[in-house]
């Protein structure tokens, strides 16, 4: 995470560009993430954060959208301006509806933390990055609040395994105006759709008591060996017996609906890449 990440999409120019451009780039090293390879496992969340029932998924939803936790840095210990703590979401945020302005659209945007009770009368929880990437997405998902990803061009844990859409929306920067007309567009039985499908997936962000994380992730690293090598050591070309052990995955990997055509190219260019030197170490540029 870098100061180029408050400018928003301007940052992330280059993944518009040819596919040989954005294929050049992600091999740079210069990305913290590599999306053909590299993949991202959900935080531990401690056991306390878990529904105390079962989800009620036609409750009536008394916030809108809820955000809590520090604005301005760590704790709320920062300079009151944008900066790269949250990728400057956070600011922006405040900027538009801090404080009592959230209150007439039914909205708690809140610079301190909120009990899990709150979290879970929430129709959507913003789930924001901070001086990392975050855990109020996982968060979120164990509490039944529909996940609003603000995090512009930042892949999602286990993003390459489940269908993100099915039980999130995201947001970019330029669209934190709008979220009044953005979660009221979201009707009752989109929402009641929305949290079957995240009470469907939300054990894979929990490692204990239940967890499915670790199984995510080993289907994930399942995927990485097919790509790699074509098939498992069992003679398997696709991750079937793995992926019935994990609910909304599938045996072969997915790719984001956001990323841009140019960064899909650049993931399957690069995956064969990566297995054209597996196979064959001494060829050129390997």
């Amino acid at each position: 995470m870098n100061e180029h990440a408050v400018n928003g999409t301007a940052a992330f120019g280059e993944l518009s560009a040819a596919t040989s451009v954005v294929t050049s780039e992600m091999s740079s090293g210069r990305w913290c993430h590599s999306p053909h390879k590299d993949i991202v496992a959900p935080p531990y969340m401690p056991p306390s954060t878990r529904r105390a029932t079962e989800p009620d998924l036609r409750r009536l939803s008394s916030l809108e959208l809820l955000h809590a936790g520090g604005i301005w840095g760590w704790l709320g210990r920062g300079p009151r301006k944008r900066t790269a703590y949250s990728l400057g979401m956070r600011q922006a945020l405040w900027a538009h509806f801090g404080g009592e302005r959230a209150t007439s659209h039914a909205m708690l945007i809140s610079n301190k933390t909120q009990p899990d009770s709150l979290w879970a009368t929430a129709k959507f929880c913003l789930a924001t990055a901070g001086v990392g990437y975050g855990m109020r997405l996982g968060k979120a998902a164990l509490l039944n609040c529909l996940p609003l990803i603000a995090q512009p061009f930042v892949v999602q844990a286990l993003e390459d395994v489940l269908d993100y859409h099915t039980f999130s929306r995201r947001v970019s920067m330029e669209q934190l105006a709008d979220l009044p007309q953005i979660t009221r567009a979201v009707d009752g039985k989109q929402v009641a759709t929305l949290r079957a499908a995240l009470a469907r997936v939300h054990r894979a962000y929990a490692w204990d008591e239940g967890g499915l994380a670790y199984e995510y992730t080993v289907l994930a690293l399942c995927h990485r060996a097919v790509e790699l090598r074509g098939s498992l050591v069992s003679g398997a070309s696709a991750c079937t017996a793995q992926a019935a052990k994990t609910p909304g995955a599938l045996p072969v990997r997915r790719v984001p609906r956001w990323f841009p055509s140019p960064l899909r190219g650049a993931v399957v260019a690069s995956i064969a890449e990566r297995r054209r030197c597996y196979w064959r170490p001494r060829d050129e540029g390997c």
